[in-house]
């Protein structure tokens, strides 16, 4: 909730005591990061995951890969920033990732 991709049903949301829908979401998004303990992908695009509903340039999505130390697998997927990624369900808590295709 606090991201904002859901709106409380009940109740309120603030920050510093002032309700989160006085802020703009794309001036929120842009000065609040989340750090969560359990990284997770979209299944969505390598370029989805990457720019997580920002709209980045080409470049800036290179640049973003190549700081995580990523571009170098990802230009090996058939299809670049451009492969969909599904989630492969496993017994027991954790997730595995993989392309579709």
């Amino acid at each position: 909730m606090l991201l904002r991709f859901y709106q409380a049903q009940s109740g309120r949301v603030t920050l510093d005591g002032v309700e989160l829908s006085r802020f703009g979401d794309a001036h929120f998004r842009a000065d609040v990061g989340l750090m969560p303990q359990d990284p997770f992908l979209l299944a969505s695009s390598v370029r989805d995951n990457i720019s997580v509903g920002r709209a980045l340039g080409q470049a800036e999505i290179e640049t973003a890969a190549r700081a995580t130390h990523c571009h170098d697998p990802i230009v090996q997927l058939e299809q670049g920033i451009y492969q969909r990624l599904c989630l492969l369900q496993q017994l027991g808590e954790s997730s595995v990732f993989g392309s579709d295709g």
